[in-house]
């Protein structure tokens, strides 16, 4: 399985998230993104 990074600006990371989801619906690209993952600093 491949990783991709994307940066975003600081407080827009689930709406980042949010849009890909829905893009990936929206091609019918679901059975090719594994998941998507928002990372935070605890």
């Amino acid at each position: 399985m491949k990783w991709y990074v994307i940066r975003t600006y600081s407080g827009h990371e689930k709406k980042a998230k949010t849009n890909i989801e829905k893009m990936v619906q929206a091609r019918g690209m679901a059975d090719k993104i594994g998941q998507i993952t928002i990372p935070t600093i605890k």
